[in-house]
């Protein structure tokens, strides 16, 4: 028996049973659009020059409110990263990959590694980001260059 087993003798597919979907808000629309575009994109002060992501109402550097968005590389390389053995519902396939990029323009993103198994990954490895479509969304995932 499954540990995720809900026992409620249904047959039919829950949300419990699905991958996660982004839901994009006012804040956040823009780095959605862009992923749809196959384009990364984050905040950008213009008063500190600082990146802020998640997508924020303010710059957390330096406090302004003049953010304006901008298509990133997509390229980074691996800050952290571990390999998850238990989805978080039983939609995910395991093993995964997550991990924290350190994007070159200067700003940290939790995602996930494809195309490779743990044992090829290291610190500081560089990686470039790839979109994975995930029902009408694009994920933005990496994979080591």
């Amino acid at each position: 028996m499954s540990t995720w087993d809900d026992n409620s003798g249904t047959t039919e597919t829950s949300t419990f049973n699905a991958l996660p979907q982004p839901r994009p808000s006012r804040l956040s629309t823009p780095h959605w659009d862009g992923c749809k575009e196959g384009q990364l994109v984050a905040q950008q002060c213009q008063t500190c020059l600082q990146y802020a992501f998640p997508p924020q109402s303010f710059c957390p550097h330096c406090i302004s409110d003049s953010l304006e968005w901008q298509i990133c590389s997509g390229k980074g390389r691996i800050y952290s990263f571990t390999e998850i053995h238990r989805g978080q519902t039983p939609a995910f396939e395991t093993p995964y990959i997550a991990a924290i990029i350190a994007l070159d323009e200067g700003w940290h993103m939790l995602s996930n590694i494809v195309a490779c198994s743990a044992e090829e990954l290291s610190i500081d490895q560089p990686v470039t980001v790839t979109f994975i479509e995930r029902g009408e969304s694009m994920i933005p995932c990496f994979m080591p260059t």
